[in-house]
């Protein structure tokens, strides 16, 4: 994934941002705006492309929202505990942990102190 912005500080808006499965699209998108009014180069200033995947903070968040689609649904877990704590049954509570492990493994973190 990439990612090219464009920023035109006499435009005092978001800045033109664009995200890319491939290098050359990104490449190519952001050689197309650069035809366009208040997007020139000597207009506007180009970041990019950034190549998302080496972005840890970008990849950490793309991880943690794979996650919460595949965690246990927060009644399920509220289930579990319940029958944990008040009834002593932890079988509903191990399965949930187990699940929760799966898919931490499954989609595991960038490490934050690189």
């Amino acid at each position: 994934m990439f990612e090219v912005k464009i920023i035109n500080e006499s435009k005092m808006g978001s800045p033109w941002k664009g995200v890319f499965n491939t290098l050359e699209e990104a490449t190519t998108w952001m050689n197309q705006q650069k035809t366009k009014p208040g997007r020139s180069e000597e207009e506007a200033t180009y970041i990019g492309p950034i190549d998302l995947t080496q972005d840890d903070e970008w990849v950490n968040e793309q991880v943690k929202q794979k996650r919460q689609a595949e965690y246990p649904d927060v009644y399920e877990v509220i289930e579990a505990l319940m029958e944990s704590i008040v009834e002593g049954r932890d079988q509903k509570l191990q399965e949930v942990q187990a699940k929760r492990i799966a898919v931490k493994n499954k989609y595991p973190q960038r490490n934050k102190d690189k």
